[in-house]
């Protein structure tokens, strides 16, 4: 009977100085990124002896490169003229595809199916005369493959004081790299509208999905740390994930750490006290389940 009790009165013990992990309801990999991956993995696992080659890496995650399958994939430089080459969720300048095509690759359309509605909707457009506008980063995968499916030279703007000091045409048409930030882009809209713009707005919510739901996380009472996972230096969701959270936790007085993957958030918590306390554990679209897990599983442990 002793026995029995002390037992119970260890394992809560265990339990109560555990620490606890809250993920966000949405999290980690979008539709799009999902596709990606698994088209990938599809491709390499019966590409047999042929080699199989990416023009960009698939997703904006640099540790992509380091998971298999993915590790088995290499970029591709232009010379190679048999084996696969797969189009990122971002898509590709046209060109290169083509070129690519021409030289003998077999070419895989890995590209998210919400870009490949906006190249859609520019090819239709720019056929019909209208000057396209796109807004976004100007030297971003998806912003640069997207204009080059205009039939004329396209605009290409940041914000929205850049496009109120660009000449337009009557008769032109705007969209958006799918990872703009919602906020800023419900007042070019309103801009564009009151000008006489056609637009589409191919903003993606599931990205805007993920930050919202990162935020409510934040807010809660019982997270003392909130992690934010991502590839903050090339990963447009990510970033606007990290700010926006930061901006409720600093309110808050709660501590936020962000990281690419386990060994960096390792580093980044090892000088601080940890130990027992509830973590909140967001992640941006393009950070694959298998890394989010990952730090799940370590943060529990501590």
């Amino acid at each position: 009977m002793l026995q029995e009790i002390l037992l119970i009165i260890f394992y809560r013990y265990i339990l109560n100085n555990m620490a606890k992990v809250v993920r966000a309801k949405f999290t980690g990999p979008c539709s799009g990124v999902q596709r990606a991956f698994s088209t990938a993995s599809k491709v390499v696992n019966e590409a047999g002896d042929q080699k199989v080659y990416y023009f960009h890496q698939l997703v904006h995650y640099t540790p992509l490169d380091t998971l298999n399958p993915y590790c088995l994939m290499k970029p591709y430089t232009g010379m190679q003229n048999k084996g696969y080459c797969i189009v990122s969720a971002h898509g590709e300048d046209t060109a290169k595809i083509d070129k690519a095509a021409i030289l003998g690759m077999q070419i895989v359309d890995a590209t998210c199916p919400k870009v490949k509605l906006v190249h859609n909707k520019i090819i239709d457009y720019s056929k019909r005369g209208y000057q396209v506008i796109i807004v976004g980063k100007k030297d971003h995968q998806e912003v640069l493959g997207s204009a080059s499916n205009s039939l004329q030279e396209p605009i290409v703007v940041e914000s929205i004081e850049e496009l109120k000091n660009t000449k337009i045409d009557s008769k032109s048409f705007l969209t958006f790299q799918t990872t703009f930030d919602h906020e800023l882009a419900d007042e070019i809209i309103d801009w564009a509208k009151k000008n006489g713009l056609e637009i589409h707005n191919s903003i993606c919510r599931e990205v805007d999905m993920r930050i919202q739901s990162g935020v409510d996380l934040a807010k809660d009472g019982g997270i003392q740390v909130m992690i934010v996972l991502g590839d903050m230096n090339n990963s447009s969701n990510s970033k606007l994930l990290l700010s926006n959270v930061r901006s409720v936790t600093e309110k808050l007085g709660k501590e936020t750490f962000s990281a690419m993957e386990l060994n960096e958030l390792k580093r980044k918590i090892s000088t601080v006290n940890v130990e027992g306390k509830t973590f909140g554990l967001c992640a941006g679209a393009s950070v694959p389940l298998e890394i989010i897990n990952h730090v799940e599983e370590y943060l529990i442990t501590l």
